[in-house]
């Protein structure tokens, strides 16, 4: 059962662009007395205003109708822009969250791989190389791997900023440099995790855990 059907004469449509965050807007107009009889508790005005007297005609229909909330592209726009730069102090909260887990993860992923190759290790020392070039080893090994990771997550970030701004009708997108910066940002956390859960581990004796044959 869908209710009572009502017929509605539509008398014009509307539709404007904008160059701000409100990409675009469009809709049916209908009679005042027609919007009376369904029960419209509030109504929107369109004016079509040269560039030059926005602010003028603004004051003076503020004037004119108190009561009114008089909004121009421009007060969306900065609403919109408001709300978008509170979404982006919470996702940099979120980013914060997720790199300190981050880093909780490379170290143990770090500090379980250099145990099960405790014999590679020694193996290395004994050859002649010395802590300072094994460590190096590791860092070169994880940045690597961080800036592959890095690279994957910035360009999934990148899609991800487009569609949920597609999907709500707003230009938004992600400037490069940010994403080249969130992928380089990646490998650096994976390099100074590394490094300071793997400075211990390199100073093995190598003919300690060569004789435990671990």
């Amino acid at each position: 059962d869908r209710g009572p059907q009502v017929d509605v004469e539509i008398v014009g449509t509307y539709g404007f662009r904008s160059g701000g965050m409100l990409a675009r807007a469009s809709g049916l107009l209908v009679a005042d007395r027609q919007a009376d009889a369904l029960g419209a508790t509030a109504a929107a005005y369109f004016l079509s205003v040269p560039p030059d007297g926005i602010a003028a005609s603004a004051e003076r229909l503020g004037r004119a109708l108190p009561e009114a909330a008089v909004l121009t592209g421009d007060d969306v726009n900065a609403y919109l822009a408001r709300l978008f730069r509170g979404l982006f102090v919470f996702v940099l909260a979120i980013a914060g969250l997720a790199f300190g887990g981050g880093a909780v993860l490379i170290a143990n992923t770090v500090g379980l791989s250099l145990v099960e190759r405790r014999t590679e290790l020694a193996v290395l020392k004994a050859v002649g190389y010395s802590s300072g070039r094994v460590l190096g080893l590791v860092a070169i090994e994880t940045a690597i791997v961080g800036a592959f990771a890095g690279s994957v997550g910035a360009v999934g970030a990148v899609i991800a900023v487009q569609l949920v701004g597609a999907s709500f009708d707003v230009n938004v997108s992600v400037a490069p440099g940010i994403a080249a910066a969130a992928a380089i940002g990646a490998a650096l956390l994976a390099v100074a995790t590394a490094l300071v859960v793997a400075s211990g581990a390199v100073r093995v004796r190598p003919l300690a855990v060569l004789r435990s044959g671990q």
